[in-house]
């Protein structure tokens, strides 16, 4: 009797396990949602080697990004830049640097997420890597990243960028 109420004890628990960790897959919290918008916004932005320089799919998938994804004014802070853009500028830009023939990686890593009611903030390495020119770079930089909760959205709403020797 005993080891029957034992085995539908840790039943039950297996079963409770299961259903938290459905729902978190399902459900995920703010910061996995917002670790997750800016993972796909470095994906996106990223010009991969053998890509074509504009590939109608890849600049169709990131507008949409933009849409779903960055506020329509984005704030942008780094040593050669300060100010807004509006999407359709990044969009622009981001075109612009495709027709270049510039290849690059972008990785977002070790983010440290904050959250407060519909604004968020997260800390984190940008790491660049590609090819200018035939040329191989490299360029690691801590990142600013804040964003806002429109319509359960996170959207990215400012990008502050410093080189790593600026700490």
């Amino acid at each position: 009797m005993k080891l029957r109420i034992i085995a539908v004890t840790l039943a039950i628990l297996a079963l409770a396990g299961a259903a938290v960790l459905l729902w978190r897959l399902v459900f995920p919290d703010d910061e996995a949602r917002i670790v997750r918008t800016i993972d796909r916004a470095a994906e996106a932005v990223a010009i991969k080697n053998g890509e074509p320089p504009v590939a109608p799919v890849k600049m169709h998938k990131l507008e949409m990004l933009l849409d779903e994804r960055i506020e329509y004014n984005l704030r942008f802070n780094r040593r050669e830049f300060s100010g807004s853009l509006e999407r359709r500028e990044v969009l622009a830009n981001l075109a612009v640097l495709r027709k270049s023939g510039l290849k690059f990686d972008l990785k977002i890593s070790g983010q440290n997420v904050s959250v407060e009611g519909d604004a968020a903030r997260t800390e984190a390495e940008a790491s660049i890597t590609g090819v200018a020119n035939g040329e191989s770079f490299s360029l690691q930089e801590d990142v600013e990243i804040s964003l806002v909760r429109r319509n359960g959205e996170w959207l990215i709403s400012r990008i502050h960028c410093r080189n790593v020797m600026e700490k």
